[in-house]
């Protein structure tokens, strides 16, 4: 009898320990907090197109940008070292994960201007 109540309190404890483990993964870096649609159905038009099944979130612009200037220039040391991770919403409303760095598509004199 021992033995049985010893091993329900051994998976127990694993499950908590995994269960919180994968919670702390899945945290996003907080950039997206998903929203109720009802909300937004009021000052929005009248939509011509709507989905069958899809997520609606806001983004903390403020942290975003925060983010973006982390971002190490690409093909260089810092980035292929430890670039900063960003999370974005996917179509199923899922967060998918992206190293980003900093690719500028202007030469340098035509984007000073």
């Amino acid at each position: 009898m021992k033995r049985f109540v010893f091993l329900i309190l051994f998976i127990f404890s694993i499950n908590v320990v995994f269960a919180f483990g994968q919670k702390n993964q899945a945290l996003p870096d907080k950039l997206w907090q998903e929203v109720d649609d009802s909300a937004l159905q009021q000052r929005l038009p009248e939509r011509l197109v709507i989905p069958n099944a899809y997520h609606t979130f806001t983004l903390d612009k403020t942290a975003f940008q925060n983010l973006l200037r982390e971002a190490p220039m690409e093909f260089t040391e810092a980035a292929r070292g430890n670039s900063p991770i960003i999370t974005l919403p996917m179509p199923d409303g899922k967060l998918a994960r992206f190293q980003i760095a900093e690719s500028p598509i202007l030469e340098p004199g035509l984007a000073a201007k």
